[in-house]
This record gives structure tokens, C-alpha cells and sequence, in this order.
């Protein structure tokens, strides 16, 4: 398994699809502060009317897709490959709100296509980030990741 996932053509693909990933990422936290209204009701299926909820949409959903575009693709292009983590881990966390949406308010069908891609998005990110570490061409872990592991 390490010798398949650390392969030079496994580790470019999942670069590529990271790429991927952090320009969709990148997009929609633009498209968010440009056009929240558009956003929210064609990708989002939120209804927003008042000023305080497009504020809301620009700050929060529009802020958290920039942010983990702008750490997907600094992992991408950087050989810093642990910034990876920081959209993995926000992507885990909205799938998490997602999961206790779904065991406490009622089913929407809608939230499944986004959960499974978020999924998806989350699996890309994890296997770019395994690939590298397991490549000939990783960079020594950074510190703090030695002082919290230990």
C-alpha cells in the first residue's frame, strides 16, 4: 500500500485533484462575496430577504470556502503539503453539522448531493496529503505536529 500511494504518478494525480478541489473551493467563497443572493438560492437552498443574512452569508460561508481554498491550494503549490489539513478538517466539521442536521431535524434530499461531495472533497484532500508523506520527495514534518503527536 505505501509503495502504491507513494508512487510519483499517485502523488501528481492527487495533486491535481487537490488543485481541483481548491479552485472549486476558491470559487465558491468568491462567488459568495460577489453574488450571495445567487448562492444562496441556486447552491445553498437558503432564502435570504434581510441585509443581516447576506452579511451572514459573505462573513461566514463565503469567509470558510476561501479559507480552505487558499490552504488547499497553498498544500497544492507549496511543498508544505500539512496545510492540507486545515480544509480537512473544517470540510470534517461541516460535514459533522451536516450529520447532526440530519439525526435532528427532518431529512432534506437537497443536503445529500452537498454531504457526499464534502465527503468526496474530504477523501481528494486526505489522499494528497497521505501520498506526499509516503513519497520519496515528503519534507520533514513541522515541529508542532512532533510535539502534539508525542
Amino acid at each position: 500500500m505505501k509503495r502504491l500511494l507513494g508512487h510519483r504518478a499517485v502523488v501528481v494525480g492527487t495533486r491535481v485533484l487537490a488543485g481541483i478541489v481548491g479552485l472549486i473551493l476558491l470559487g465558491i467563497g468568491l462567488a459568495t462575496l460577489i453574488m450571495p443572493e445567487v448562492v444562496s438560492t441556486y447552491l445553498l437552498s437558503l432564502s435570504t430577504t434581510s441585509g443581516a443574512g447576506i452579511s451572514s452569508l459573505r462573513g461566514n460561508i463565503g469567509a470558510l470556502f476561501l479559507g480552505m481554498g487558499v490552504f488547499t491550494l497553498l498544500g497544492v503549490f507549496l511543498r508544505q503539503r500539512w496545510f492540507l489539513l486545515v480544509p480537512i478538517v473544517l470540510l470534517g466539521l461541516v460535514v459533522l453539522g451536516r450529520l447532526v442536521s440530519i439525526a435532528v431535524d427532518d431529512f432534506a434530499a437537497a443536503t445529500t448531493a452537498a454531504l457526499a461531495i464534502e465527503l468526496l472533497f474530504i477523501l481528494v484532500l486526505s489522499l494528497a496529503l497521505v501520498s506526499h508523506a509516503l513519497s520519496s520527495e515528503s519534507e520533514p514534518r513541522p515541529h508542532a505536529v512532533g510535539a502534539v503527536k508525542s
